[in-house]
């Protein structure tokens, strides 16, 4: 439970990070490196959560909760298929 508190947090960081970015270009009109010194610390936070993610799917604790990654891990088996027809589906031509 630790990681994706830590995940979450992380995440939260960075959102923090470019808003502070964000006042500081806007406030300081370029002349100061507050603005480089942020996205530092979004790109230093951005890795840590990359880092923290990879770890946490590597270890098994993050798993996918996406509805198409389990039938791709687990296929279904389909047995007993009727035969296919050879009829041409499209509607039929009018006789003459």
């Amino acid at each position: 439970m630790w990681l994706k508190s830590a995940i979450a947090i992380t995440f939260i960081l960075l959102f923090l990070s470019l808003a502070g970015g964000f006042f500081f270009l806007i406030r300081d009109q370029g002349k100061s490196k507050r603005t480089l010194y942020s996205l530092g610390l979004r790109i230093v936070l951005a890795i840590i959560l990359i880092i923290l993610i990879g770890y946490g799917v590597l270890s098994g604790e993050l798993k996918s909760q996406a509805p198409w990654s389990t039938q791709a891990v687990n296929p279904p088996i389909i047995q007993d298929l009727p035969p296919q027809s050879n009829r041409n589906h499209s509607s039929p031509k009018p006789t003459k």
